[in-house]
């Protein structure tokens, strides 16, 4: 009995409070004693500790586990084992393939906010994937297939933006782009131009991709952006629709309406969306002079770099001054305590 509140009460910390600075033996010894459920708590904050090895040799306790026993755990702790992946490299490693494959198995009986956490979590994920992510992702997929019309804005985003990326989903990105078609006159458009960067991987054939483009290019939407979002979506479809006249007319313009308001974030957008022969519009010229560094700017940063670099040069010779000047000082020191002695 004391044993069993020990380990509940160790639960309720690290569900409380996380891990703290537990060190990787304790928690070692923690996964190695306690019940299942509470080694999937304490292996989750490993990703906390870093990437060294004895973070690896830690994780490993995972073989001890059954994987009966590992689908069957709440989502809630499947969810915190892809979080330490999505920190650390040591822990995607060694688990990542083995909480893939238990979190396939448990896909379907879970909620969709929990499908979306899971699948916005793996994007963060910093290994090579193996064949039980992509299990994961094919199994995913037929999940939100059959509740795409559930979704909401936020779920369908995390689900669109992660299976973009992985080539084998492009047939439900296709048809999670009808979904976003039926609804895109109420998506935020902040919300919208993350699904169109989502779905911009499906290229100009795509019918309902197409629809989206022209959308934004009525305007309607577009004006809700601000100016570091409508040069993020230029950036986005300039590759994709370069020919659009429609939306060209209505982004360049506004953006060089709104160009006091980019950041260097949006002026890097802006630059890399219409610095190639196309998209074209009025007054393009116009738009890249405004965000372009220009080079009176550029001079004035070389001429600083020039000074800082003077400065540091300068402050290494005074440095190096200062130590002939005490060599020189323990040198005469010497000759004189050697002249002393001999005169004794």
């Amino acid at each position: 009995k004391f044993y069993r509140e020990l380990c509940e009460a160790a639960a309720f910390q690290i569900r409380s409070k996380g891990v703290g600075n537990t060190g990787t033996k304790a928690l070692g010894l923690l996964c190695s004693t306690a019940p299942f459920h509470i080694m999937a708590l304490a292996m989750a904050g490993l990703g906390d500790k870093g990437e060294g090895d004895d973070v690896k040799a830690c994780a490993n306790f995972i073989e001890r586990v059954s994987p009966a026993i590992l689908e069957a755990l709440p989502a809630e702790h499947l969810l915190k084992l892809a979080e330490a992946c999505a920190k650390s490299k040591a822990v995607a490693e060694t688990i990542l393939p083995t909480v893939s494959k238990a979190c396939s198995a448990a896909l379907p009986s879970w909620s969709m906010d929990d499908v979306s956490k899971l699948l916005f979590t793996l994007a963060k994920v910093k290994v090579a994937d193996s064949s039980e992510l992509a299990e994961l992702y094919s199994r995913a997929a037929e999940v939100a297939s059959a509740n795409l019309s559930s979704l909401s804005e936020t779920q369908l985003v995390k689900v669109v933006l992660t299976l973009s990326r992985v080539p084998a989903c492009k047939e439900f990105v296709s048809t999670a782009a009808g979904e976003v078609v039926n609804k895109m006159s109420t998506i935020a458009a902040p919300q919208l131009l993350l699904l169109t960067q989502g779905m911009a991987s499906l290229g100009s054939s795509d019918a309902s991709l197409m629809k989206v483009v022209d959308y934004w290019a009525t305007d309607e939407k577009a004006k809700q952006l601000s100016a570091d979002q409508l040069a993020k979506l230029s950036q986005v479809l300039a590759p994709v629709v370069p020919a659009h006249e429609g939306l060209w007319k209505m982004a360049g313009p506004r953006l060089l309406e709104q160009k006091s308001s980019l950041t260097d974030a949006g002026k890097a957008s802006v630059v890399a969306a219409f610095s190639g022969e196309a998209p074209n519009f009025e007054d393009k010229d116009k738009l890249l002079a405004a965000t372009k560094p220009r080079e009176r700017e550029r001079e004035r940063e070389k001429d600083r770099d020039g000074g800082k670099e003077r400065e540091r040069e300068r402050s290494r010779g005074r440095d190096d001054r200062r130590r002939d000047d005490r060599r020189r000082s323990r040198s005469r020191d010497r000759r004189r305590d050697s002249r002393d002695r001999r005169r004794r």
